[in-house]
């Protein structure tokens, strides 16, 4: 079977040697490391992203021959999107795991891999994300301060999850209040859609999710939100959610310590 983005998260989340088991936040000894970095992420811990990242962040502190040090913080454990956004771009956090579409609030254009629709499959999503799109993309991420590395982990395609109803057409948008990520794309979608979007932060969809009324829809991916999503109709793919599998890194400090 040929490896890809998603069968090597898919490992993840069956993986109970790193899952489970696996502490909130992983550290190493204090004082035994030359840099130590923070690694921020609203995604919840035991997701599969969040697994691949503490694997990634034992590998990392044995071939840097323990120069490197990180700690994970999931959860939004160091604050919502937004906060760690601007965390990361001051040098306060080292490492944030964030999207393009949060990104959009200080580059507009990084959005575009949240257009409605536009790309018809993987294959040539994945092709504009490695190619001349993505790198257009991530550099708009470093003038705004930020090291966007090139590959990406595949998060999915965005759905729609409703309670109420089935979500065929888009006039069945039409009055639906709608959960969203602070981001002005999506927004400014579902509002030309007919619906009635508010934004919050993916750290308060779990304490909203279950108690919000019988009219109100989310737009996520659903390897983020399954836990809070019980109950729920996983109704319709809608666009392809290739912003947030970008994993932003505040650039600096990484590079005094590559050197």
């Amino acid at each position: 079977m040929m490896t890809t983005r998603r069968t090597v998260l898919a490992r993840a989340a069956t993986s109970v040697a790193v899952g489970i088991a696996a502490p909130s936040i992983l550290a190493w000894p204090a004082g035994a490391a030359e840099f130590a970095y923070k690694y921020g992420t609203a995604l919840p811990d035991g997701h599969p992203m969040a697994i691949r990242s503490r694997e990634a962040i034992v590998k990392i502190k044995e071939e840097s021959g323990g120069r490197l040090d990180i700690t994970f913080y999931p959860s939004s454990v160091l604050g919502q999107d937004t906060a760690m956004m601007s965390q990361a771009i001051a040098g306060a956090l080292e490492i944030y795991g964030m999207s393009l579409d949060i990104l959009a609030q200080k580059a507009p254009s990084a959005a575009i891999f949240g257009v409605g629709f536009a790309f018809p499959d993987y294959d040539v999503a994945w092709k504009a994300m490695d190619g001349d799109l993505g790198g257009y993309c991530r550099g708009l991420a470093e003038k705004a301060g930020l090291y966007c590395m090139d590959k990406a982990f595949d998060h999915g395609f965005r759905e729609i999850t409703m309670k109420s109803k089935p979500i065929n057409t888009p006039d069945d948008l039409k009055g639906v209040k709608i959960r969203l990520p602070v981001a002005p794309l999506f927004i400014a979608l579902f509002q030309h859609l007919g619906a009635s979007p508010t934004p919050i932060n993916f750290g308060e969809v779990y304490s909203t999710a279950n108690r919000a009324g019988r009219r109100t829809g989310k737009s996520a991916d659903p390897d983020r939100h399954g836990k809070a999503l019980r109950g729920a109709e996983i109704l319709q793919h809608d666009e392809p959610h290739l912003g947030r599998v970008a994993r932003l890194v505040q650039h600096r400090r990484m590079e005094t310590a590559a050197r």
